[in-house]
């Protein structure tokens, strides 16, 4: 990632999907990071936020959440939150 950007979550929502089909893709995205260790906390933050809305979580919160490595965290220009 470069300088300057972030990582953004919200719930699914694509032009000509049903609810039904965009909450299965949901579930799908919820159930790929808890495989890889994501903790339940974030992944719970990450798709409650309504389809309009973003949440960008800080570094140190993707940190502890195993979103991110700390190796990775080294070549991030992710801003923290003032």
């Amino acid at each position: 990632m470069a300088a300057g950007a972030f990582v953004g979550f919200h719930q699914s929502t694509m032009a000509g999907n049903s609810r039904l089909d965009d909450k299965m893709f949901t579930e799908e995205m919820r159930l790929f990071f808890e495989e890889r260790g994501v903790t339940k906390s974030f992944i719970e933050q990450a798709f409650s936020t309504r389809s309009d809305e973003l949440w960008a979580p800080t570094q140190d919160e993707m940190l502890a959440a195993n979103f991110l490595s700390m190796k990775s965290q080294a070549t991030l220009g992710v801003p923290e939150k003032q």
